[in-house]
């Protein structure tokens, strides 16, 4: 496990991390077919890593 300060900070980074694909998942109707599903998860994944910047 990664040593990310003091407790305090430890806790803060925990419940600021958010797990995109189950985000993502919430978002897909129920009757999508699985593989469609998760080819469009996989495609809102490789979007937002294409997306996103290192922190400073």
């Amino acid at each position: 496990m990664y040593n990310f300060g003091t407790k305090a900070e430890t806790l803060e980074f925990l419940y600021n991390t958010i797990d995109a694909r189950v985000s993502f998942n919430s978002f897909i109707p129920r009757d999508l077919p699985p593989d469609i599903a998760e080819k469009l998860v996989n495609y809102y994944l490789e979007r937002l890593a294409a997306n996103t910047r290192e922190p400073r």
